[in-house]
């Protein structure tokens, strides 16, 4: 029995963050890091949900005042406790306070508290219909034709959930206005459906242009973080990486990364003999065989005119010494560079491993340090960093 209640409750459990998934989530914005930076455009918004407090706390009061009904009290309370949970988790969202492995969490009570709010609030604009009293009913109509306009507003990265929120929100009220004996009251009806398919038009347009906006940044950050002549990534994506790699590490399950430093020997020689584009060229050939050298997840850098960098994950002393083999046999290759002969080239790498963050800044000083060592011991060859952190000399141009 208890293994079957323990598979409904997984069912159930699966069929919720199923849920959650598809609604905060278009076609376009199915990746994780899409959907990290839709939901984070949601959050910054936090002024509509108190004008829609407000919008509230004067209908109830108002309906209080003119009815001397209870039920408007408890309208008001309840729309204050979601409100409040809304925008505590928004602002401890925002500052940055909830953990990267609990903010999928936060955006959901968020959200949950959305549905609830606007379902009520449905509700209160239906009872303030059956009232039956003029000021309320135009009180209600206009609250309804606003805050439907105010979730268009605010959920454009959301498309899905704002037109459920808009549809919970004009349904309670569509119902009552058709209740209602005036024949009048059918129009009225038919504007809030009309506006249902309007505002609907328009939190996908706005999404659209989200998506639009989203790739203009990516790009922006690709071009920003990598090199344009061999389309391998910069020295600030450099850094990006390796303050990723720490930022994530937990005490249980420590980081342990390889840092290559490549300098290539005899590259200036190169470029003296057969100018600059012959340069620029075999650098493009450099980057390719380097791509064709190391495995699949591991990183390469291009961080200065003839200096790379490969960061390598989870690797031992064996592997990493078989990575740089390939690497120097691969860089050691004649090239083609329209000359009357084939110029080559070869490389020195040094290599530095870490297993802690507290190590994370001394890693590429170490590699740097075994990179001269490699090159004051003949060139064209690996060397290891020791355990102990190496000084950083200064490297002669080769």
């Amino acid at each position: 029995m208890s293994t079957i209640t323990g598979a409904y409750r997984t069912s159930i459990r699966g069929g919720l963050v199923a849920a959650y998934t598809f609604l905060t989530s278009t076609a376009r914005s199915a990746t994780p890091d899409m959907r990290v930076w839709m939901l984070a455009t949601t959050t910054l918004q936090s002024a509509t949900l108190v004008m829609g407090c407000l919008m509230t706390l004067f209908a109830a009061s108002l309906t209080n005042a003119l009815t001397g009904q209870l039920w408007p009290l408890a309208w008001a309370l309840i729309d204050l406790a979601a409100t409040t949970v809304r925008l505590r988790g928004i602002g401890r969202i925002n500052s940055g306070r909830v953990p990267a492995s609990e903010l999928e969490l936060e955006h959901a009570v968020v959200m949950l508290g959305g549905l609830v709010w606007v379902t009520v609030f449905g509700i209160g604009a239906a009872l303030m219909i059956a009232s039956g009293l003029t000021p309320l009913m135009m009180l209600a109509t206009l609250n309804v034709a606003g805050t439907v306009s105010l979730i268009a507003n605010r959920n454009a990265a959301t498309p899905r959930y704002g037109i459920l929120c808009m549809v919970l929100c004009e349904l309670p009220f569509v119902l009552a206005i058709t209740s209602r004996p005036e024949a009048s009251m059918l129009s009225i009806a038919g504007f809030a459906v009309a506006l249902l398919f309007g505002l609907c038009a328009v939190v996908m347009q706005n999404n659209r242009l989200l998506v639009r906006k989203y790739d203009a940044e990516r790009a922006l950050i690709d071009i920003a973080h990598s090199d344009p002549l061999t389309g391998l990534a910069n020295r600030k994506a450099l850094d990006r990486s390796l303050a990723g790699e720490f930022e994530s590490e937990t005490t249980n399950d420590p980081a342990s990364l390889t840092a290559l430093c490549l300098d290539l020997d005899g590259f200036k020689a190169v470029n003296d003999a057969h100018g600059h584009a012959a340069g620029d060229f075999l650098l493009k050939v450099v980057a390719e065989r380097l791509r064709h050298a190391v495995r699949k997840d591991d990183e390469i850098f291009r961080v200065g005119g003839d200096e790379f960098v490969c960061v390598l994950k989870d690797t031992d002393s064996r592997t990493t010494e078989a990575i740089a083999a390939r690497i120097i046999a691969a860089l050691s290759r004649p090239v083609e560079i329209g000359a009357t002969r084939p110029v080559a080239v070869g490389v020195s790498i040094g290599g530095a491993t870490v297993a802690s963050g507290r190590e994370a800044a001394t890693l590429l000083a170490k590699a740097d340090g075994a990179l001269y060592e490699a090159k004051r011991s003949g060139k064209n060859r690996y060397h290891r960093a020791l355990a102990s952190p190496l000084a950083m000399p200064t490297r002669k141009s080769a």
